[in-house]
């Protein structure tokens, strides 16, 4: 955090903390046939849910981080005894609003592919993220290591992370049967330089 001599001694940069950027948490690689197809990837039985609660003083909203394909809904569970309104904060994709009674849930379906800021009325320090990913999705471990099982067809494929610029590869053809190896480098030296 700031506070010391230099850049980082300046007010505007009191709150600045580091990042490790070799250690990246969070990567989403995710799949986009080129033709469309049955909407296979968006499974109605599949539940993603985001619980809202009081630890302390503090409301939690868990997990801090939520993965699903775009078009799924998303619940959000009250475990309060009081009524709670969850939305989406700036920097957010697209908009939503969720008014959620005590001991409660509402539904939200995420339609757009991007990242969703939850924050919640009335305590905006508790906050979450979503990310509403292609059909066919993937979180990358510790070790930047991922695994999709794709039909066999051509696909564009991205890799994304919060603070990095994302990567996407146009044209990736699967083959009937075949492991396919495909990487990417997510790097700060693809940010735009700031002058």
């Amino acid at each position: 955090a700031g506070g010391g001599g230099g850049a980082y001694g300046e007010r505007s940069m009191a709150y600045t903390a580091l990042f490790d950027y070799k250690k990246l948490k969070n990567v989403v690689v995710y799949a986009e046939p080129d033709k469309p197809v049955e909407p296979t990837a968006v499974d109605p039985k599949k539940t993603y849910m985001m619980t809202v609660s009081k630890i302390g003083r503090s409301i939690d909203l868990s997990p801090p981080f939520l993965v699903l394909p775009a078009g799924s809904e998303v619940t959000f569970v009250n475990k309060m005894e009081e009524a709670m309104t969850v939305y989406s904060s700036g920097g957010s994709v697209d908009r939503f609003m969720a008014e959620l009674p005590p001991q409660g849930a509402s539904l939200v379906k995420l339609g757009t592919v991007g990242l969703y800021r939850v924050g919640c009325i009335i305590n905006p320090s508790a906050a979450a993220k979503i990310f509403a990913a292609g059909p066919i999705f993937a979180v990358a471990g510790e070790d930047g290591r991922y695994a999709m099982d794709l039909p066999a067809g051509s696909y564009k494929v991205t890799a994304w992370h919060e603070r990095l610029p994302s990567v996407t590869l146009e044209t990736v053809v699967v083959k009937e049967g075949e492991n396919r190896t495909v990487d990417f480098t997510l790097s700060v030296r693809q940010l735009p330089e700031i002058k």
